[in-house]
């Protein structure tokens, strides 16, 4: 049971927008709220008497109210709102709560919480509205995450994936696996209780089926979490090769704006310059690198091996040289680890002839057209994309192929797509159930079987919270901000 009253700013703070929100949630807020608040109709129309200020009582469930706030103690009116009550348990947090939108000032939405903390009402933790909602019952905890996932989304394919989440379908797919077991494991354990009455259950090819099924359920989730697991976080993509040869200006290119310094001075990026890109709804982290070659400086050098480090974490290689120049193959063996992908980027193109840019190869090894699927530095094979950053010409193109070699083998149909913790949880299931499945296939026990069942319950229910911990729970709201 909750008995206490929170309350926070659930808008970001400063005066960027028009609006300010204050939440407040618990048995106390409807009270509360009523003792700061009174309604226009309420209020003189000369000059605001403070003699004539009243709280406003019986004000409606889900209407909006517009009032003022007030300091009880003084009558002074603080500002003018618009006050919004939703009763238990149709709410956000299935409590009573008051939501009052106020102007933005970070003062004034500040008073207003402290004239509300003021009444035997605390601050709120973050993520505790989100987590009252869970544990109040009103959604499962693949949908409270959800929550930071759609606010937390860099690109529209992973908002619609949120969105999904949020609207229970990876809940549904979950519980449904682990209810099927739930009644194979009721089936056993009445087997082992009372073997006369329930006969052989073992022996029935049912209780193989449920597990085969769930396993499957179980490996289609963490095949989709890595073939889409990608959509939140991005895919790291690294623009690197020798100095001069235009990484800053393709990236500024990609990310439409001037991001990176660009002179005709060889090394001037020394540094790691790391910025979030969008390519048709698919979020990308790309990087500028220092320059790849032999040097004296020191804190060249230091930018070289941080681009290298950074190299070995990449998932997609853009490697830089001027058109007009042959590739260093050696270079790029040396540089880039066996099995990463690479797009050869040949920049500067505004400076060949028409007929030497129709005359520049399409691949490393040949024109033959790019297959995703055995893009790598094995053997060094990858497509060759021919650019000028300076101009912009090529760059839909190599847009076009940078989305072919990343994901364009990938399966991203499905919207039921884990987050890393479901995956751990998800293969702690399938290694109980792979037990359960050989215990089946030898005749084990039925107590060991049960043991293995369970583990896979109790596995899935961690997903959607029904027999989640404290620290689990206390893990996934520590990253929500206060007021969510």
């Amino acid at each position: 049971m909750i008995a206490d009253t929170i309350a926070a700013v659930a808008t970001p703070p400063g005066a960027g927008g028009g609006i300010g929100i204050i939440r407040i949630s618990g048995p106390g807020a409807l009270t509360v709220a009523q003792s700061i608040f009174t309604r226009r109709t309420d209020v003189a129309e000369s000059a605001f008497d403070p003699s004539v200020l009243l709280p406003s009582r019986c004000l409606e469930s889900h209407k909006v109210h517009h009032g003022y706030i007030f300091d009880p103690a003084t009558k002074e009116i603080i500002d003018e709102v618009l006050l919004i009550p939703m009763l238990a348990p149709h709410s956000y947090t299935a409590e009573d709560v008051v939501e009052i939108q106020a102007h933005s000032g970070p003062l004034v939405l500040q008073t207003i919480l402290d004239l509300v903390l003021a009444q035997t009402v605390r601050l709120a933790d973050p993520g505790e509205f989100t987590r009252r909602a869970f544990l109040n019952g009103r959604i499962d905890l693949t949908q409270a995450e959800a929550v930071m996932d759609i606010i937390q989304a860099r690109s529209t394919e992973a908002l619609k994936i949120a969105v999904s989440q949020g609207l229970g379908h990876l809940k549904g797919v979950i519980q449904g696996a682990r209810q099927s077991l739930i009644s194979l494991l009721t089936h056993i354990d009445a087997a082992i209780d009372f073997p006369d009455e329930t006969g052989e259950l073992l022996s029935e090819s049912g209780a193989a089926s449920v597990v085969s099924d769930v396993l499957d359920i179980c490996k289609d989730a963490i095949q989709q979490y890595e073939d889409a697991g990608f959509l939140r976080e991005g895919l790291k993509l690294v623009i690197c090769g020798p100095p001069n040869v235009g990484k800053s200006s393709l990236m500024n290119r990609l990310l439409e704006r001037e991001r990176a310094i660009v002179t005709e001075i060889p090394g001037t990026t020394r540094d790691l310059i790391e910025e979030p890109l969008n390519i048709n709804s698919m979020p990308f982290l790309i990087s500028d690198t220092a320059g790849m070659h032999a040097t004296d400086d020191p804190v060249e050098r230091i930018g070289i091996d941080r681009a290298k480090a950074h190299v070995e974490q990449s998932d997609l290689i853009l490697w830089v040289k001027d058109a007009a120049a042959p590739f260093c193959l050696k270079e790029i063996s040396a540089l880039v680890p066996r099995g990463k992908k690479i797009i050869g980027v040949l920049n500067k193109i505004d400076r060949l002839a028409p007929e030497d840019i129709d005359a520049l190869p399409t691949r490393l090894d040949s024109d033959a057209p790019c297959d995703p699927s055995t893009v790598s530095s094995d053997g060094l094979s990858f497509p060759l994309c021919p650019v000028s950053a300076k101009y912009g010409d090529g760059i839909d193109g190599l847009k076009k192929v940078i989305l072919d070699v990343a994901v364009g083998h990938l399966n991203l149909t499905s919207s039921i797509v884990p987050n890393t913790r479901h995956k751990q949880a998800l293969r702690r299931a399938m290694e109980s159930l792979e037990a359960a499945r050989s215990g089946l296939a030898t005749a084990i026990m039925e107590e060991t079987l049960s043991i293995d069942i369970g583990n896979g319950v109790d596995a899935l229910g961690e997903i959607t919270g029904d027999n989640a911990g404290v620290d689990i729970l206390d893990y996934i709201f520590s990253s929500f901000c206060i007021g969510k």
